[in-house]
């Protein structure tokens, strides 16, 4: 995202559309569920399907960003996602499969309603 780019139109708004942006670098403003976030290195946001978000950079320098985008599949019975800002640093990385070398960073909470 360029320096004092922004907003950017909403961004996979589509029915069932959720997406996962996760900031790599720079400072970025999120919007998303009639709230801003203010972002940087190691944020994230997850929009729940049909919601999208906007974002711009309001800072000097670029942004990068990586984002994820897919189509939300419902269960039954369990109820839609909610709105996720956050940075990494807020979870601890865990070894998968009893191995210390290889290390696994949840950062979305851990329940059905989430399936990105």
């Amino acid at each position: 995202v360029p320096t004092r780019q922004g907003p950017c139109r909403p961004f996979s708004a589509g029915e069932r559309q959720e997406s996962f942006v996760y900031v790599l670098d720079g400072p970025c403003t999120f919007s998303c569920g009639g709230n801003t976030y203010e972002a940087r290195n190691s944020s994230y946001l997850y929009s729940p399907p049909g919601m999208g978000f906007e974002f711009s950079n309001p800072g000097e320098g670029e942004t990068r960003l990586l984002i994820h985008k897919l189509l939300y599949t419902p269960l039954a019975g369990v109820p839609l996602p909610g709105v996720v800002f956050a940075t990494a640093d807020e979870s601890q990385p865990q070894p998968c499969d009893g191995n210390p070398r290889m290390l696994v960073q949840g950062l979305l909470p851990l329940n059905l309603s989430y399936d990105i």
